[in-house]
């Protein structure tokens, strides 16, 4: 088990890193910051260059100044025509793929300079200087929000995207409820988390939910869908809810598991090929995580990959389904958030040992909790 006490995701001062304990840049992310911080002087060298080059085409070709002056327009068009489609390019490939496309070209219109040199055509080299500054268009748009995603590693929202972009074919991802995963969702929803998500492939389901309609304020899956699955763009057929429509929380259960069995493609689960690519769980004021309460029955279940919950242990009271600890262990990485000084006192409960639902919950693969500072047993 590890437990990263900073940045849990939630928001974006902790995600800039105002942990104050961190480096601002993780060591194993400075070569790439360095990198990308220098594109920043490379798109200033051919803006302070065109001058210099206005002068020199009106000696070699004997053009006047307004026919000079097309460098500048040739340089500029090249920033208008393709800052749009760096974009649009980008919100599909990534920003690093974006990064990549923009050095080719730049590096594109400075190989053209040469013949152009030996044709000794004016037009030429205007095409050249349109080539590299589309080159710095890609660059430009990139470069900055690549950046923002450069610091401390230890966050839900790049973990999640880590393990999605890691899976070979689709990724599969549990979702939880409660407040501490919504400012997790928020981000998913805004550049330049959105963008570094292959929605097309990730199939998302929910660990838990209260048997009440999605349009419920109560309902985990609509929590979900209002903050960023229907904000993302995520295919309908990729997102799984529990189906609370369903005649009671037991036939609920049974639909569920049935659909998990679907997507996994066998009954029985195996340790070499887990169900989940990512489960996030949280941890409610009882210790008890997904809706496993403590002394409930649903926590020695051993076969059923989902149960009803006729009877929540804490409000709200209403009735719930959930995810068993067999099928949430069955995954590559758990993912604990918890942030708050009001999770302090039982998170020092569910790490000292004691019999708490959230205590008990493990993983098939690596099993991890993020705190804040003030929720963490240590913090004064």
């Amino acid at each position: 088990m590890s437990i990263s006490v900073g940045p849990a995701g939630q928001s974006r001062d902790e995600l800039r890193g105002e942990d104050r304990d961190a480096p601002l840049i993780p060591a194993d992310r400075l070569a790439p910051f360095v990198l990308v911080t220098a594109l920043f002087f490379l798109w200033g060298v051919p803006n302070n260059f065109n001058d210099i080059l206005i002068r020199q085409f009106m000696k070699s070709f004997e053009i006047n100044r307004l026919q000079a002056g097309l460098v500048q327009f040739a340089f500029y068009m090249g920033y208008f025509l393709l800052a749009m489609p760096a974009a649009q390019f980008m919100k599909r490939a990534g920003y690093k793929a974006g990064i990549l496309v923009g050095l080719c070209l730049f590096g594109a219109g400075c190989i053209l300079f040469w013949p152009a040199a030996i044709i000794g055509q004016y037009w030429f080299f205007l095409m050249a200087l349109f080539v590299i500054a589309s080159g710095l268009a890609f660059l430009e748009t990139a470069s900055s929000p690549f950046i923002a995603q450069l610091g401390p590693p230890e966050t839900a929202a790049q973990r999640l995207i880590s393990r999605i972009t890691s899976a070979k074919s689709r990724a599969a991802v549990c979702l939880t409820g409660g407040s501490s995963p919504e400012g997790l969702y928020r981000l998913l929803a805004e550049a330049p988390w959105r963008n570094e998500v292959p929605w097309d492939r990730v199939h998302w389901f929910m660990g838990d939910d209260r048997f009440v309609p999605e349009t419920d304020p109560l309902s985990n899956m609509g929590m979900a869908r209002r903050l960023f699955l229907d904000k993302t763009g995520a295919p309908r057929g990729n997102i799984h809810a529990i189906p609370t429509n369903a005649s009671d929380p037991e036939s609920a259960a049974n639909l569920y598991q049935n659909t998990l069995r679907e997507f996994y493609g066998a009954e029985q689960l195996d340790l070499a090929r887990p169900l989940f690519d990512l489960v996030l769980m949280g941890v409610g004021p009882d210790g008890h995580t997904a809706s496993l309460f403590p002394q409930s029955h649903a926590l020695d279940e051993k076969n059923r990959w989902v149960v009803g919950v006729p009877k929540a242990g804490m409000e709200p009271l209403v009735p719930r389904v959930t995810l068993t600890f067999p099928a949430l262990a069955s995954t590559r990485e758990m993912l604990f958030i918890a942030d708050g000084a009001g999770k302090r006192e039982i998170l020092r409960r569910v790490f000292s040992g004691e019999d708490l639902p959230a205590a008990r919950a493990h993983a098939d693969g690596d099993l991890v909790w993020l705190l804040d500072r003030a929720a963490a047993p240590e913090a004064r």
